[in-house]
């Protein structure tokens, strides 16, 4: 797993550390304590350490460990919407070939994400800290992701490259096979020597799966260019 890479630490000056940069340091120290240890390793004092900033500034900027917690969890999900709801993926009407390749890419960054910063995706799906509940503005911009993903099953719906049916429910059960194999890569569950082959290979299991006809001359041309 390759990690995030962290925020420089705020210089230690005599002027005021600029809000922005507490705030990526203590979420990039967050990211780093909750990988290795879990939520319950998370504490002000640590953090406070990790990201070279004092205590107060920790409090004054998220108010207490809940959110820090908070800010963790929405940052990891406008990151993932940044690549997985990228403009060039959602906007124009892509051939079907284009439209299973933006899934393909969509896909590869969800799994990229994860595995570049493992303790966000626990905090995220698994909800690893039992005294964390994100608030409804948090859930609003988590939403966001998976939107992006139910936007590229329609386009691929409609270029006639997937099933039909619910754009939510179809991308509903692309995303649970995904997350299902990056869950076990990330626990170190998976049998086979290259990992990025595999998890190609089964996005295209499922690409071929969700086709509308697979007796159409070509579509194996389609679903695997």
């Amino acid at each position: 797993m390759t990690p995030r890479t962290p925020t420089p630490a705020p210089s230690a000056t005599s002027g005021r550390t600029p809000a922005a940069e507490v705030e990526a340091a203590v979420l990039d120290a967050a990211e780093r304590l909750v990988a290795d240890a879990g939520p319950a390793a998370l504490t002000i004092r640590k953090l406070a350490t990790d990201a070279h900033v004092a205590p107060m500034s920790i409090y004054n900027r998220f108010g207490d460990k809940a959110g820090v917690l908070e800010a963790l969890f929405t940052r990891g999900f406008e990151e993932l919407h940044g690549h997985t709801g990228a403009t060039d993926l959602i906007g124009g009407d892509p051939s079907a070939a284009e439209a299973l390749d933006r899934l393909r890419t969509c896909a590869r960054s969800y799994r990229s994400f994860a595995t570049r910063s493992p303790g966000t995706y626990s905090l995220m799906f698994d909800r690893a800290a039992a005294d964390f509940e994100p608030t409804d503005a948090a859930l609003e911009v988590a939403g966001r992701s998976f939107n992006a993903l139910v936007d590229l099953v329609a386009q691929a719906q409609r270029a006639g490259a997937l099933v039909g049916g619910s754009p939510a429910e179809v991308a509903q059960r692309l995303w649970a096979s995904l997350h299902g194999a990056v869950s076990l890569e990330l626990r170190s569950i998976c049998f086979v020597d290259d990992t990025d082959a595999h998890f190609d290979a089964l996005v295209d299991t499922l690409l071929i799966g969700m086709a509308p006809d697979r007796g159409i001359p070509g579509i194996a041309d389609v679903v695997n260019p």
